[in-house]
C-alpha cells in the first residue's frame, strides 16, 4: 500500500513538474510574497513556496524573475485583480491564455480584445499645409488617419506651407493651438488655412480713345502718362488719379475700375489698395465747332450780245458763303420791281462767271435782270 502510494505521489509529481516546466518558459515576473502566500494556501497538501519554485526551474531565469506555478498564480489573478500581478499587465492569466498584449487585455473571463478607433484629418484647402502627431502616426501630407487603441491621447500640430495662414480647427477640435484628442470614439478633424494677404499691391493705368494721357496722382508717386504700371503699393493706400478734361483733341468722358469717382466732371478716380487694381480713363473725340455759313456773293454783270430780240445776261460768284454753291440763275422782267422771268441750274459750283443766253425778246423793250446764287443758307 505504502509503495502504492509511493508511486502514485512520484507519478503527480513528475506530472506536475513537467506542467511546471511547460508554463514556467512563457512565465512573467509575479510578487515574491504573493508566490509564498498563496502557493502554500492553494490545492497543494503540502507548501509550495518561492524557494521551491526556484528549484522547478530548468535555467536561471527564476532568481531574476520569481514565479509562481500556473495554478496559483491563475488564482492570484482571479482573487487579486490583474493589478496584482505586475505592473506591466502582464500576468499569468494572460499569458497562459496566449493574449497579445499590444491589441488585447487579461479580464477574469481571459482574453479581450482592445477596441480601437480611427482619426481621420482632413485640410481645407488641401494645399494649405500638413497635420502631424505627436506619435509620428499622422503625418497629413500623405498619410491623414490612423486607428488608436481606444483611450489613447492624441495630439495634432498644423503647420501652413508658404503663401498660407493657419486659422484654425474644426470637428473633434477648436481654436488655433494643438489639437488634443482622447480616442474615445472615432474622431474627425480639419485643419482649415487661409490665403495670406500679400503687403503690397500693383496699380495699372490705362487709356481709350486718346493716348499718352497725362494723370496726376494725390502723390507723385502713382501720377504718369497712360498706359504705365506702379507696383510695390503699401496694402490699405488710398490714393487718387486726376484725369484731363481734354488730352489730344479728345474730352473726358469716364473711368472705369475705380472705389468711386469725384471732382469737376467725375474725373477724379477714388482707390482703397486692398487688392491689385486695374484702372481705365475713357476719352471721345472732340466735336469741331460748325462753321458760320453765309449766303453767297454775287455781283450781276452787263449784258453782252444784244440784238432787238436777244442777248447774253452775265453774273459772277464772288463768295461762296463758306460753303458751296448748290444752284445759280438769273431772273429779268420788263419792270425792275417785277422780275417775273428766271432761270436757273443746279449743281455744286464755287466762284466765277456764269451767262444766260436770251431770245424772243420784245423789240424796242427795255428789260431789267439780276444774277443770283444758293448755298445751304439759301439765295
Amino acid at each position: 500500500m505504502i509503495k502504492k502510494n509511493k508511486f502514485l505521489f512520484i507519478f503527480i509529481f513528475l506530472t506536475v513538474f513537467s506542467i511546471f516546466n511547460f508554463w514556467l518558459a512563457g512565465s512573467v515576473k509575479a510578487n515574491e510574497a504573493l508566490c509564498d502566500t498563496y502557493c502554500a494556501a492553494y490545492e497543494w497538501s503540502s507548501p509550495i513556496t518561492y524557494a521551491y519554485n526556484q528549484a522547478l526551474c530548468s535555467s536561471g531565469t527564476c532568481a531574476d524573475f520569481p514565479v509562481c506555478v500556473f495554478n496559483t498564480c491563475y488564482y492570484n489573478c482571479h482573487s487579486l485583480g490583474t493589478s496584482q500581478c505586475g505592473d506591466d499587465a502582464a500576468c499569468l492569466c494572460v499569458r497562459m491564455a496566449s493574449c497579445n498584449c499590444s491589441t488585447q487585455s487579461c479580464a477574469d473571463s481571459g482574453c479581450q480584445t482592445q477596441q480601437s478607433y480611427t482619426l481621420t484629418i482632413n485640410k481645407n484647402p488641401t494645399a494649405g499645409g500638413t497635420v502631424s502627431s505627436s506619435d509620428s502616426g499622422i503625418s497629413c501630407g500623405s498619410t491623414c488617419s490612423k486607428s488608436y487603441t481606444s483611450g489613447t491621447t492624441v495630439t495634432l500640430a498644423a503647420t501652413p506651407l508658404s503663401g498660407y495662414t493657419f486659422w484654425g480647427w474644426t470637428g473633434a477640435c477648436t481654436g488655433t493651438g494643438s489639437c488634443v484628442i482622447s480616442m474615445t470614439s472615432a474622431k474627425y478633424v480639419q485643419a482649415n488655412f487661409t490665403v495670406t494677404a500679400p503687403s503690397t499691391y500693383a496699380l495699372a493705368v490705362t487709356s481709350s480713345g486718346a493716348s499718352s494721357v497725362a494723370i496726376t496722382g494725390s502723390s507723385a508717386t502713382y501720377s504718369g502718362t497712360a498706359n504705365y504700371l506702379k507696383s510695390g503699393i503699401t496694402s490699405g493706400t488710398n490714393l487718387t488719379l486726376t484725369a484731363p478734361a481734354t488730352s489730344g483733341g479728345y474730352s473726358f468722358s469716364s473711368w472705369s475700375g475705380c472705389n468711386s469717382v469725384s471732382g469737376t466732371g467725375n474725373r477724379t478716380c477714388n482707390l482703397a489698395m486692398s487688392a491689385d487694381k486695374s484702372v481705365n480713363v475713357f476719352y471721345t473725340a472732340t466735336a469741331e465747332p460748325e462753321e458760320e455759313i453765309d449766303v453767297p456773293t454775287v455781283t450781276t454783270n452787263s449784258a453782252t450780245s444784244i440784238t432787238t430780240t436777244s442777248t447774253t445776261l452775265r453774273g459772277n460768284i464772288d463768295s461762296t458763303g463758306g460753303s458751296s454753291v448748290l444752284e445759280k440763275g438769273f431772273d429779268w422782267g420788263t419792270s425792275s420791281g417785277s422780275l417775273v422771268n428766271y432761270w436757273t441750274t443746279t449743281g455744286t459750283y464755287s466762284t466765277g462767271s456764269f451767262t444766260k443766253y436770251l431770245s424772243g425778246l420784245t423789240p424796242g423793250a427795255k428789260y431789267y435782270y439780276k444774277a443770283k446764287a444758293r448755298n445751304s443758307a439759301g439765295w
